[in-house]
């Protein structure tokens, strides 16, 4: 895994660990977290060096800039995480706001954050009190199970609210559903 706890956040060389890597021979690089365009260097590089094998981004969202800093080549067949489905009406039609609203494309972690604001005001209505933040955090698990705002069911994990993500590959410079 190439992670970006194993290199400086300013680094655009990484053809010395990457020549290492590439001598193990792997079939699939993980590049973790990294900021998707460090990924999309990462991607570009590696291939530059003669690697064949598969990529998979296991964390954070972000392809379309991975996409655009590695070539579409160079991404073709990328496995990466997917938090929205971008074919989803409900989806398509909260985008088309944020476009319309910000005036840039929204990157799909933009649904988890709606379905967490949902959530948190469905709370406040639960606990009667915005102020009584005591009231809210226990409200919190009353909230949900709720209906994201694709369909899927939310549910309360430890603390945290429970969502659906999805598999994607990169095909063609985007990326489709493959599995959730």
């Amino acid at each position: 895994m190439l992670s970006s706890e194993l290199y400086e956040r300013n680094q655009k060389d990484f053809a010395p660990v990457l020549t290492k890597l590439i001598g193990l021979k792997p079939d699939l690089m993980d590049v973790g977290r990294s900021p998707p365009a460090t990924m999309g260097l990462i991607v570009r590089q590696a291939r530059e060096l003669g690697y064949k094998g598969r990529f998979v981004q296991t964390g954070g969202p972000g392809w379309n800039a991975v996409v655009s800093a590695a070539d579409k080549p160079d991404a073709e067949g990328m496995i990466t995480v997917l938090y929205a489905d971008p074919k989803n009406q409900a989806y398509e039609n909260l985008a088309k706001a944020y476009r319309k609203n910000v005036n840039q494309t929204p990157n799909e972690i933009i649904a988890n954050f709606y379905d967490a604001g949902r959530m948190l005001l469905k709370a406040i209505q639960l606990a009667g009190d915005p102020n009584d933040t005591a009231k809210v955090a226990a409200a919190i698990s009353k909230a949900l199970p709720m209906r994201s705002l694709q369909g899927d069911i939310l549910t309360a994990g430890h603390q945290q609210m429970m969502t659906v993500d999805y598999v994607g590959q990169i095909k063609d410079g985007t990326s489709s559903i493959v599995g959730n």
